[in-house]
């Protein structure tokens, strides 16, 4: 899936600081919503969990996945897959979000296809993390 770079540093380099997601939660009135359409393994999604524990701001995660065998697998394996120490990626699958103690974080999990189940959200996204499959591997 990622051949070549590490996949945390491509998230925090390419969606992270890539879509200056670490200024937006710099402030503490800022309220940012990423919609994290193809969650697969949650890297990108928990790059930004990391973000948002550096800044001050609140940080509402919204995860569209239809697929959760690459989430069930690396929560298995957490020792090979460091970016899921952190409770959130095991309580997001186990309970469909996750709320951080401190409340500024929230993230929710969709199931299904993203063309049926965008239509039913009702936040509106600051960012977009889009990470597809390749259309040769899965052309719908």
């Amino acid at each position: 899936m990622h051949p070549v770079a590490d996949p945390r540093e491509e998230a925090r380099t390419l969606y992270v600081e890539g879509l200056g997601l670490p200024e937006a939660l710099s402030h503490a009135d800022a309220e940012v919503t990423v919609w994290d359409v193809g969650m697969g393994a949650a890297t990108n999604a928990m790059a930004a969990i990391e973000a948002f524990e550096t800044g001050k701001g609140k940080l509402t995660i919204v995860s569209f996945e239809r697929d959760l065998d690459p989430l069930r697998i690396v929560t298995d394996h957490p020792h090979s897959f460091p970016h899921v120490k952190h409770r959130a990626p095991h309580l997001l699958l186990e309970k469909g979000h996750y709320t951080s103690p401190c409340g500024r974080l929230e993230w929710k999990l969709v199931q299904g296809d993203f063309e049926v189940t965008a239509f039913a959200e009702k936040s509106v996204p600051d960012f977009v993390f889009y990470d597809p499959f390749s259309s040769k591997t899965d052309s719908a």
